[in-house]
């Protein structure tokens, strides 16, 4: 064979292995573009945490017919909700959970036998990634018409130490309090009672985020009105 034949299927063979490597490429490249634009969106994804698969493979699996459930973040899965306000109320918090993570967990959380939700999330989404208050507004309104059926107690999200991260979560709770003025929910301000002053207050916390027993104890006398008590209770 002559020199230029050689030359010519050289260059034939590795047009093809550049080709084939670029086929194998894409699919990486894409994915790696994809995860980009998430980081740059700042989208939020605690669904793949270890702790965040183990509480819903959990509350797939429990037995019990609670009629009231407190849903969101580590602010719900810190109460004792059990023991504030009886038997039948069952916590379905996970701590770090997001606007988008609850709408993904929603069905899985939320048994039969639920009659009331009371539900609060935000917060993490508004802190840890930014994400603008109309697009948590827009997740929680997905989530609340996952819940049609049932008595939807949409909490305000509680303001914190921050007054730039409170002026964020302001915005929030006005969209929320709009959504339950259509009929959607009922809107529970919690703040009136917890943070009257747009601040949480010193005492009511550990980290300028986190509730101490005080401060669950107003949560929980802010919203047992809104629990039946159960047949034969005194």
């Amino acid at each position: 064979m002559s020199l230029a034949r050689w030359l010519m299927l050289i260059g034939v063979i590795g047009l093809m292995a550049i080709s084939f490597g670029a086929g194998r490429a894409i699919p990486g490249f894409k994915a790696r573009q994809e995860a980009e634009a998430l980081r740059r969106e700042r989208v939020p994804d605690t669904m793949r945490s270890q702790h965040f698969r183990s509480r819903v493979s959990q509350f797939r699996e429990l037995k019990s017919r609670p009629t009231t459930i407190m849903i969101g973040d580590s602010l719900t899965a810190n109460g004792n909700w059990n023991e504030w306000l009886g038997p039948s109320v069952a916590n379905r918090g996970i701590g770090s959970d997001t606007a988008l993570g609850l709408l993904g967990r929603i069905e899985a959380s939320t048994p039969a036998s639920a009659e009331r939700v009371f539900l609060m999330i935000g917060l993490n989404d508004l802190r840890t990634f930014q994400v603008p208050p109309a697009k948590v507004a827009g997740w929680t309104a997905q989530t609340v018409g996952k819940l049609k059926g049932r008595q939807v107690y949409l909490q305000s999200v509680l303001y914190t130490r921050q007054p730039k991260l409170n002026e964020r979560i302001t915005a929030l709770n006005a969209l929320n309090r709009r959504l339950c003025e259509t009929g959607a929910c009922t809107y529970v301000d919690l703040n009136r009672v917890i943070a009257p002053d747009l601040l949480l207050p010193q005492d009511l916390t550990f980290d300028g985020r986190h509730l101490a027993g005080r401060g669950y104890r107003l949560w929980a006398d802010a919203i047992r009105p809104l629990i039946p008590e159960p047949a034969g209770a005194h």
